[in-house]
């Protein structure tokens, strides 16, 4: 391997950055604790769809979505959200 190779990889690793976005878990105990997105454990479906959801707000907050394509992936999530957690989200 040259050293253009080398130093062009190496320039572009250095631009991926690491995710700092959290989450409040319920710990075992009963205290909540903030935990990094990519660190929590998904052991099921409904656990796996709820981060996709949580990915899809962060991207939303981030201004990834333009405004129609926003309102579709709102309706989407509320098709799997049940009453009480609806009524969270509009108090947010």
């Amino acid at each position: 391997m040259d050293s253009s190779s080398s130093s062009s990889s190496s320039s572009s690793s250095a631009a991926i950055k690491n995710s700092a976005a959290t989450t409040e878990i319920t710990g075992v105990d009963g205290e909540k604790q903030k935990l990094k997105l990519v660190d929590v454990q998904v052991t099921s479906p409904h656990e796996a769809l709820q981060m996709l959801v949580t990915f899809l707000n962060l991207a939303q907050k981030r201004g990834s979505f333009t405004m129609d394509e926003s309102a579709k992936i709102w309706e989407c999530i509320k098709m799997f959200q049940h009453p009480s957690q609806e009524q969270d989200a509009h108090e947010v």
